[in-house]
């Protein structure tokens, strides 16, 4: 074992506690993405050779004030000569001179990183290496890059405490498609928010308090993982010091990987409250971060089962809510199974995990295409189909069709919650859920398992070109949030003794329970009020971002009128997208008189409201 294993060895225990509690956070620097992209030393003279800067020779170890000057006078001379260009100079100093056109392979360390789901990553890099990374891990747009304003600033800390999709908070500026060679888009507004080098990053961190307080509290809340980061460069070091000098130390530790010999150990514990890691070769970390996968994926030492007893009527002690990290079992005697699935008004469509889970059980004959309903034509698309039986009849012109559909000879229902259209639809799932609970007491049966509803899928925005029935337009522990109020309103309504297991296989939506910043508690035994955010831009770019509480039947009037914006010339619409076609903003005038079940709010969803023109 080497002494950079014993060195993780000795603080592993710490460190998976506290990625499993949440608090975990990696804070990627240069290192991460190199040798890809350049290092910071070998950013400085990219940038000297783009600025036509003859550079003296570099003293021995590149010293960090060395740098500092150095990156400072190539970065004046670059944005006094051609401002408008500077973007474009600097993603083409990121590419190291040797390297071939075209995409870049993302390096082992930074595969290593992004074998675990992450609900925050802060990055001083301006590459998209890591963020490429991550989501050919974990599904494409299932993590968001945001930047300095205070927008952005104000949604990380809003996901300290509340479910979120998973954020890259970059720091100094961020480019698209570094990773896939496309060219750099100038007007994008984390291009806009670029900076390079010591004097432009205290300048600009000066210029926005927003963004130091909302740092302080991140440090304050969370352990960070020094990956490739600098601890060696002078402005972070200054932007934790002045955490600390303001708020005191942290009850959370930090990690670092730092090369032996560049930082001071007992400096780091002493004034940063950082254990460190030492190495002897950057080759070595790739495999450190992969031990923490390893260990982290471990089942053992892992919450695998959330319980709750039921939150309606009291006598009903046989009652209970389950939620289980793994796949949905068979059923056993006296239970039955539940499955999500998609499809037409009058044809149902399987994804993969559902077919095999129906051979097993005997519905599907194994390798067969699709089995259309007598009569009816095959689909022209989808990947599987079954008819729909005797209780699912093909519903009246108009309706959104069936909800829930008992297979015959099997202790097992079909659930679907979707448009006429086949397209996912977040407020059809509560409904639905409710349904399929209802129709399992009047059947019998003591327990009933089943997937999450309308979860699969990948959750792709507006504008891909993939299949309808593919795109989730928002993130999975929606799904789950719709579900638990769908059961907290049945129970409350129905005296039946009933066991509801719900399992989980989404990796997003097992770390919002672990790390509890998905509250099950308080979704069960609230009321049937709406816990949401607003969001209203005001003049100079401020944001007044507010908690409220109303019920579904409240109109968008109703919450302009308590935000004091008037209805005219303002937009709003609602995030997460509740499903496709519903991205367009409504003007206050005309759609005053929608309420918040019209626009499909649910518990955490926001309400954004913008000046028309804005």
């Amino acid at each position: 074992m080497t002494s950079a294993e014993r060195d993780l060895e000795r603080v592993l225990p710490r460190i998976v506690s506290a990625y499993r509690k949440g608090r975990l956070v990696p804070f990627t620097g240069g290192g991460l993405s190199a040798p890809a992209c350049e290092s910071w030393p070998g950013l400085v003279t990219s940038l000297e050779r783009e600025a036509r800067i003859t550079a003296a020779p570099p003293s021995a170890g590149n010293p960090p004030q060395e740098l500092i000057r150095r990156a400072n006078r190539a970065v004046r001379r670059l944005r006094t000569s051609d401002p408008e260009h500077f973007p474009a100079a600097v993603r083409r100093a990121l590419r190291v001179a040797e390297a071939a056109p075209g995409p870049m392979a993302a390096p082992p360390q930074t595969t290593a990183l992004a074998r675990l789901w992450w609900p925050l990553v802060i990055t001083t890099n301006y590459d998209d290496l890591f963020l490429t990374s991550f989501e050919m891990v974990h599904g494409r747009r299932q993590m968001d890059v945001v930047g300095r304003s205070p927008t952005d600033c104000q949604r990380v800390l809003d996901a300290l405490y509340a479910p979120s999709s998973a954020l890259l908070w970059a720091l100094q500026g961020f480019f698209v498609g570094i990773s896939s060679g496309e060219e750099v888009k100038a007007e994008h507004p984390l291009v806009r928010e670029l900076v390079v080098g010591h004097e432009e990053y205290r300048r600009v961190t000066h210029r926005e308090p927003h963004f130091r307080r909302a740092f302080g509290e991140v440090f304050r809340a969370r352990s960070f993982l020094f990956v490739g980061s600098g601890l060696k460069e002078v402005y972070v070091l200054e932007l934790l010091g002045e955490v600390l000098e303001l708020l005191g130390a942290s009850a959370n530790p930090n990690f670092a990987f730092v090369k032996r010999g560049e930082v001071d150990p007992g400096f780091l514990y002493a004034r940063f409250e950082t254990m460190a890691i030492e190495y002897d070769d950057h080759a070595e970390v790739p495999g450190l971060l992969n031990r923490i996968a390893d260990v982290v994926e471990q089942e053992r030492a892992r919450i695998v089962r959330w319980r709750y007893a039921a939150p309606g009527r009291a006598r009903n002690e046989q009652s209970s809510l389950e939620i289980v990290r793994g796949r949905l079992p068979m059923p056993r005697t006296e239970e039955c199974v539940a499955l999500s699935v998609g499809g037409a008004r009058t044809m149902v469509f399987l994804g993969r995990s559902s077919r095999a889970y129906l051979e097993d059980l005997g519905v599907v004959q194994k390798g067969a295409v699709h089995v259309a309903k007598p009569g009816a034509p095959a689909p022209a698309s989808g990947p599987y189909a079954l008819p729909l039986f005797p209780r699912a009849e093909a519903p009246p012109e108009g309706n959104q069709g069936w909800r829930v559909a008992r297979l015959p000879d099997v202790p097992a229902y079909l659930v679907r919650a979707r448009t006429e259209k086949d397209e996912y639809a977040l407020g059809l799932i509560a409904g639905a859920f409710e349904d399929l609970l209802t129709a399992t007491a009047a059947d019998g049966f003591e327990t009933v398992r089943t997937t999450l509803i309308a979860s699969g899928g990948r959750q792709i925005r507006q504008g891909t070109s993939s299949p309808e029935y593919h795109r989730r337009p928002y993130p999975a522990y929606y799904a789950l949030i719709q579900m638990l109020r769908a059961y907290a309103r049945f129970t409350q309504a129905v005296d039946a003794p009933l066991r509801v297991v719900i399992y989980v296989v989404d990796r997003s939506v097992s770390f919002e329970l672990e790390s509890g910043r998905l509250d099950v508690t308080d979704l069960l035994t609230s009321d049937e009020r709406l816990r949401f955010w607003t969001e209203a831009r005001l003049e100079g770019g401020s944001l007044d971002r507010r908690l409220m509480t109303a019920d579904e039947n409240t109109t968008i009037g109703d919450i302009a009128d308590a935000l004091d914006l008037p209805l005219a010339s303002w937009l709003v619409d609602v995030v997460p997208l509740p499903r496709l076609g519903a991205h367009t903003m409504h003007r206050i005038e005309e759609a005053h008189a929608l309420t918040l079940a019209d626009l499909d709010v649910v518990p955490g969803a926001t309400l954004r409201f913008r000046p028309f023109g804005g």
